[in-house]
């Protein structure tokens, strides 16, 4: 299969990914002041952690803190004691945005919250006014945005493997995935192979209801080409 990774321990795909995110958050680190919005998931914990690991291996001083926002009346953040203890355990300052007061479509008029393509965000001016608070101290943000569809391959991967007619192997990635999770991979086999063969689309596969498809420019087939199927780089089912 090509571009497949595959080692002989479990422990190996960990180093492999360490090694790659450490070099990705480094690569983007272009400055001894960085910010990370932070939202108390592993997602963003993870980047946190690995720049403060970047900025600490040089002697050099740097400024490091994290973003975030937090409502105090409205509702209870259950977050919000995961995102103090995350910045005390990496000994780095965190600035709270409080969002309580900000209304729905707030200041949509302003140039600031203009956007070049459809925004779907009521609460937009809170990113923007979160970015202002992050640029105030520094040219570099980093965010956890987009790790969830990065990592969510086992369904994919599994049904690769049905489209190779790999069924063997498929059987022995099932088989350690339970050994090592004990319960079955929470995966839609049945729903992705639907897929495949024509019977099903998901709704990233379906063109959005506003692109006029009678444009000169075709905005709709243009989507549907970026939209076209790749073959995922193989990582193993993880719990």
């Amino acid at each position: 299969m090509d571009g497949e990774i595959r080692y002989r321990r479990g422990t190996e795909y960990v180093e492999h990914f360490t090694d790659l995110l450490t070099r990705a958050v480094a690569d983007r680190l272009r400055s001894r002041s960085a910010g990370v919005l932070m939202s108390g998931g592993l997602d963003s914990t993870t980047i946190a952690a690995t720049a403060k690991r970047c900025l600490a291996a040089d002697p050099r001083p740097f400024d490091l803190r994290a973003y975030t926002t937090v409502c105090v009346r409205l509702v209870t953040d259950p977050s919000a004691a995961t995102r103090s203890l995350t910045a005390d355990a990496l000994a780095i300052p965190i600035h709270y945005r409080v969002v309580d007061d900000y209304q729905m479509f707030e200041r949509w008029d302003k140039i600031e919250l203009r956007r070049p393509k459809p925004e779907a965000d009521p609460l937009l001016a809170v990113h923007v006014d979160q970015l202002s608070d992050a640029a105030a101290n520094g040219r570099v943000l980093l965010t956890g945005h987009g790790a969830d569809p990065a990592l969510r391959v086992p369904a994919r991967y599994a049904v690769d493997l049905v489209k190779h007619g790999e069924f063997g192997r498929l059987s022995a990635e099932v088989g350690r995935y339970i050994m090592q999770c004990r319960r079955l991979p929470r995966v839609r086999i049945g729903t992705h192979v639907r897929r495949w063969l024509g019977f099903a689309r998901s709704a990233a596969d379906r063109t959005p209801s506003w692109l006029n498809a009678t444009a000169r420019s075709r905005p709709a087939a243009r989507w549907k080409r970026r939209r076209g199927s790749t073959r995922p780089v193989h990582t193993p089912m993880s719990c």
